[in-house]
């Protein structure tokens, strides 16, 4: 946890609660012993989808621990690992995979945080947000239906 804690350290110098918010959910999710194995490698990647992909997978993680679900993993036969979580809710079982679209097609801009104090207006690329959300949703059911 500690290269995770030093990339996050530098990642978020002048966002303290982010920082601390982020460095918690991490470690519990790789405490959880659910964290795939490349965790520390995919959030000091320096890859701004990986960080937020594994975040997103501890947030995942965190919210379904709280609400009181039993959260376990799946390995297959074959070792390699299927979907991130699973849930048994009124005895019956759900597998979620945690999916984190890529900002592809969102313009650059959109994507840069403004400087303290600086005030910008654009405009949503709403067509873009939703292509991407579509695509990830079309790649996720067809692979549930190859299975």
């Amino acid at each position: 946890m500690a290269r995770i804690t030093n990339f996050l350290a530098q990642r978020f110098f002048q966002n303290a609660p982010a920082l601390e918010h982020y460095g918690e959910l991490l470690s519990e999710y790789e405490r959880s012993g659910l964290a795939p194995p490349h965790l520390a490698m995919e959030v000091t990647s320096g890859d701004e989808g990986k960080l937020w992909a594994c975040v997103w997978e501890a947030m995942l993680y965190c919210h379904l621990t709280r609400l009181g679900f039993g959260v376990r993993g799946c390995v297959k036969k074959s070792g390699q690992h299927g979907p991130d979580f699973g849930i048994t809710h009124e005895r019956q079982t759900i597998w979620i995979e945690a999916v984190t679209p890529s900002p592809q097609g969102i313009p650059q801009d959109h994507l840069i945080r403004p400087k303290p104090g600086e005030v910008k207006l654009r405009i949503t690329p709403h067509k873009e947000m939703l292509l991407r959300w579509t695509s990830v949703l079309r790649t996720s059911t067809t692979n549930l239906s190859a299975t």
